[in-house]
């Protein structure tokens, strides 16, 4: 019997060896597809909120085609890397800035004296059949429209509490999944 205890101590120590060097590769792979996907968040939360952040010094960016455009690029990606929480507060985020837009473009288009039927004449050139649409608008009118845009501006701005609070909330989920602490909303100014 004595004859048989190294051969089973020795089958014991390398079982014993084997799962643990499953255990360890199963974690360096867990560690490593971990590492990937923090990577790629890190870059895609500091080009987001990079196109974000611009609106904490000009709120009236709100109320810019081209703002909503390029913070609304990143959608589909967010949708693949980004954790439940900050793909919420992404959207929380970008639905904000899409309400305020699209309520200023109706005012434009109720307002816009360049887009109102009325002011807008149609001829034909008799020799070639083409169409041309003559605009009777005055500058006075094109001023007015202005001031009244400016006005609108200034009076649906939103509350700027309000929008460093959404960006904060936004922020603090990206910080989270990065395992960065969360920071307080008066420190982001």
């Amino acid at each position: 019997m004595d004859f048989w205890w190294p051969i089973i101590i020795s089958s014991i120590v390398s079982i014993i060896g084997f799962g643990i060097t499953i255990f360890t590769t199963y974690k360096q792979f867990k560690n490593s597809k971990k590492e990937r996907i923090i990577e790629s968040q890190s870059k895609l939360y500091v080009e987001c909120y990079n196109k974000i952040e611009p609106i904490v010094n000009s709120p009236h960016l709100i109320f810019d085609y081209h703002y909503y455009e390029s913070i609304a690029l990143f959608k589909a990606e967010m949708k693949l890397v980004a954790s439940n929480e900050t793909l919420r507060a992404y959207k929380e985020y970008l639905n904000l800035v899409y309400d305020v837009l699209e309520k200023y473009n109706a005012f434009c288009v109720q307002n816009d004296p360049r887009s109102d039927d009325r002011n807008i004449e149609i001829s034909v050139d008799e020799e070639t059949g083409t169409e041309h649409e003559i605009l009777h608008v005055t500058e006075h009118d094109i001023s007015h429209f202005e001031f009244l845009l400016e006005k609108y501006c200034n009076e649906h701005c939103p509350d700027m509490k309000e929008l460093k609070k959404q960006i904060a909330k936004l922020l603090n989920a990206m910080r989270t999944d990065l395992y960065n602490d969360s920071i307080q909303s008066d420190i982001i100014e």
